[in-house]
């Protein structure tokens, strides 16, 4: 029942739209539930989708996949300079370790803060195709599990 930046509570703001819903006090399904917070425009949504996920329960970065947005996020002391190491490291050799982000220029403070919020490795992966035949057009996005469990599918 506590209203927060960029959310509200049920008897605040979700219950006295026009279409009332309860909210669920709980981990979102889907990032398109993201709509549903106060506060999310299709703006902020269709610029935070493609760099956010529902389904990454260790809550960090893979240091190896992530995008330039993503890993600019990690901290506000991050620069331009420090996200181009990253990449520019991951390119020449993967990260193995979180402490491997200590080669990386620019990282000798701020490398230790951000260990707990990056990894190297990942089981979860987003998956997008687009296929052209003529006029008819098809796209199919997935969101697996390493093993083969499919946490989400959609097709247009």
């Amino acid at each position: 029942t506590e209203p927060r930046n960029y959310g509200a509570e049920s008897l605040d703001h979700y219950a006295g739209l026009q279409r009332p819903y309860k909210s669920a006090d709980a981990p979102l399904a889907s990032v398109e539930e993201l709509m549903m917070i106060k506060g999310y425009t299709p703006d902020v949504f269709r610029l935070l989708k493609p760099h956010v996920t529902v389904y990454n329960s260790s809550r960090r970065v893979n240091l190896n996949t992530a995008r330039r947005a993503v890993l600019k996020a990690l901290s506000e002391e991050m620069t331009e300079e420090m996200v181009t190491g990253i990449i520019e490291y991951r390119m020449a050799e993967p990260f193995r370790s979180v402490s491997d982000i200590m080669k990386v220029p620019g990282f000798e403070t701020v490398g230790i803060e951000l260990q707990d919020r990056m990894t190297g490795k990942s089981d979860l992966f987003r998956i997008g195709s687009r296929a052209t035949a003529g006029e008819a057009v098809r796209e199919v996005e997935a969101v697996v599990r390493a093993g083969g469990e499919v946490l989400y599918w959609r097709h247009r």
